[in-house]
This record gives structure tokens, C-alpha cells and sequence, in this order.
């Protein structure tokens, strides 16, 4: 299992939530009046959601997705009649 909790913790959103989190940086740039930063160089949290995953949905994303976050983290794991609930936070530069 903790095989399996490590590719987890690398499963990427899909391509709606980094646009929306790149969206949002550039939103917040203009509110704020920030000048000068890219939103390549913002670093936000891309998603924190709960989603249900089944074992091969998780080994297919892990395989995936690797190279595409800085950094990652699992909330919570859980299972309850036979599905696995995660909850997983992920942070990325743009």
C-alpha cells in the first residue's frame, strides 16, 4: 500500500484546474495591481479537492503526471467498500 500511496501523492489534475489556477493568478495580478511577476512565477495551489479513485485510475495518473508539480501532498486516505477516497493537494509554478 505504500507503493501505491506514493503515486498518489504524484497524480495530476486535469487540464481544467490548471487553467483555472493560472486564470486566477493572472485575475489576483490585476486586482492587487502586482507588476513584474509572471504568472510562471506565482505558486499556487492548484487543487484541493477530494476525489475517488480505483487502484488502476491511481497506478495510470501516478504514471503520468510526475513531472508536472513541485510539490504534492495527501490529506487523507481512506477506503470504504472497496473504494479508495483521496484527498490530495498539489502546488505547481506557471
Amino acid at each position: 500500500m505504500t507503493e501505491l500511496n506514493d503515486r498518489v501523492s504524484k497524480i495530476l489534475t486535469d487540464s481544467t484546474h490548471i487553467a483555472d489556477a493560472m486564470s486566477q493568478s493572472v485575475i489576483d495580478g490585476a486586482v492587487t495591481g502586482a507588476t513584474g511577476r509572471s504568472v510562471s512565477e506565482s505558486m499556487r495551489p492548484i487543487v484541493a479537492q477530494q476525489v475517488t479513485l480505483n487502484e488502476a485510475t491511481m497506478q495510470r495518473l501516478g504514471d503520468l503526471l510526475q513531472q508536472s508539480f513541485e510539490s504534492e501532498r495527501i490529506d487523507s486516505i481512506h477506503s470504504y467498500d472497496g473504494t479508495t477516497y483521496c484527498e490530495i493537494s498539489c502546488w505547481g509554478a506557471f
